[in-house]
């Protein structure tokens, strides 16, 4: 059975879910074998079969639902706990990643990555690119330019890429940060796992997605429909981001987002 559609998307849900706190536990997480860091913590383990994604959006079975300000009282942990954060916000479009990355990014400050930098070169978009799940996005440019760099506590410097243009952007700096936000599909991808303190996956219900698209662009509904939308389930489901997830957080609740934990 599928969580019912609560038609409200109230931001001020989520700036009351900021003021919020409430208890945690943890458990050992494996460190990437790229990067040389301390403990890694692993919150809260969804099991595989708690989801599963339709042909045309992800959707999330019922879970034991608790306030939103968990995944608040998560980040305030790993903050006083460690010198060096990094949070992945993944999930479909128009789920709420970059408005959720801001709350966040305006009570924690820190660094604020968006994935939409990275979009694929026009020569980089090969059919052979685009069958490898989650190869809708320069994830190798990101890890190599920003990601790493920030991991080993070296500023970095990248240029994103502007598809309006169709061309690379100005230059932009990134300086090492307490706290870095990685928000965007194809976030948590299997190679950047391993850098993220804290996974954080987004859901919103398939009729929802499709309302929102409309609203915020009409004219480009038939091509997300039609091409975005199957890349992004595409790998959702080729890599288990829900059941590798820390926080599986439904954006279409009418307090802005309920994180769903193993029941």
């Amino acid at each position: 059975m599928r969580l019912q559609l609560l038609p409200s998307y109230h931001l001020s849900g989520l700036l009351r879910m900021l003021s919020e706190q409430n208890q945690h536990r943890s458990s050992p997480r494996r460190t990437h074998p790229r990067i040389r860091r301390g403990t890694w913590h692993r919150f809260a383990r969804v099991p595989s079969d708690r989801t599963r994604l339709t042909a045309n959006a992800m959707v999330t079975k019922p879970a034991k639902p608790t306030e939103a300000s968990i995944a608040i009282a998560r980040i305030e942990t790993l903050l006083a706990e460690r010198d060096c954060v990094f949070v992945a916000i993944d999930g479909p479009c128009t789920s709420g990643k970059t408005t959720f990355a801001a709350m966040l990014n305006r009570r924690f400050g820190g660094n604020v990555l968006h994935m939409d930098d990275f979009f694929l070169r026009p020569e980089q978009r090969t059919p052979e690119r685009f069958a490898e799940p989650g190869g809708n996005v320069d994830r190798e440019r990101f890890e190599t330019e920003v990601l790493a760099p920030l991991a080993a506590g070296q500023a970095a410097q990248y240029r994103p890429w502007d598809c309006h243009t169709g061309d690379f952007a100005v230059a932009y700096a990134v300086e090492p940060a307490q706290l870095t936000i990685v928000e965007g599909s194809y976030s948590m991808h299997p190679a950047l796992r391993g850098y993220y303190d804290c996974m954080i996956c987004l859901a919103v219900d398939p009729a929802e997605q499709l309302r929102r698209l409309e609203r915020r662009n009409p004219r480009m509904l038939q091509r997300f429909v039609d091409e975005w939308i199957p890349l992004e389930n595409r790998y959702f489901e080729a890599t288990k981001i829900q059941a590798v997830a820390d926080l599986l957080v439904d954006t279409a609740l009418p307090d802005g987002g309920s994180v769903v934990e193993p029941v």
